[in-house]
């Protein structure tokens, strides 16, 4: 997933993206009608119909690059290869402006996080009293796994 929302902060034309990636950032990538979703795994890519996709570069989740998961000689014979998401922390727009700086898009850095301040501060009058007091956990379940996500990596 990490490829795919980066991407989508960057303005990227997405064409293609797994369904391991979040269905919910489908309404996020731009004309979806023409996005072809496949079942990929990054363990056992199908170098044959990646090929077919006619990318012009593949955004990969640096986690699984550096692990030689991806079959990285073949990835990079169909395409160059951008892995992202290696420095995730709990700085997401640090995180989010190095990457875009990194490639040359700062401009949309200063956009994205104008539009997200902007939205923060809309919602926050009619969040925020229903919130007041809760704690709100986020959980991904899966048939056979749970993953929790907080601020504390003690």
């Amino acid at each position: 997933r990490d490829g795919l929302e980066l991407s989508i902060l960057a303005g990227y034309p997405v064409t293609a993206y797994p369904t391991g990636a979040a269905e919910h950032l489908r309404r996020e990538v731009p004309d979806a009608t023409g996005v072809e979703i496949f079942a990929e795994g990054a363990s056992d890519p199908n170098f044959e119909y990646i090929s077919t996709l006619g990318a012009d570069l593949l955004v990969l989740s640096a986690g699984w690059w550096d692990t030689g998961s991806y079959g990285n000689d073949r990835m990079q014979q169909i395409a160059p290869v951008l892995p992202v998401g290696k420095d995730f922390t709990p700085e997401w727009r640090k995180v989010m402006s190095d990457f875009l700086t990194g490639i040359g898009r700062s401009d949309r850095a200063e956009e994205v996080l104008a539009e997200y301040d902007a939205h923060v501060a809309q919602v926050r009058p009619t969040v925020e009293p229903l919130m007041a007091g809760k704690k709100v956990a986020f959980v991904a379940a899966a048939e056979d796994q749970i993953a929790w996500f907080q601020n504390d990596f003690r």
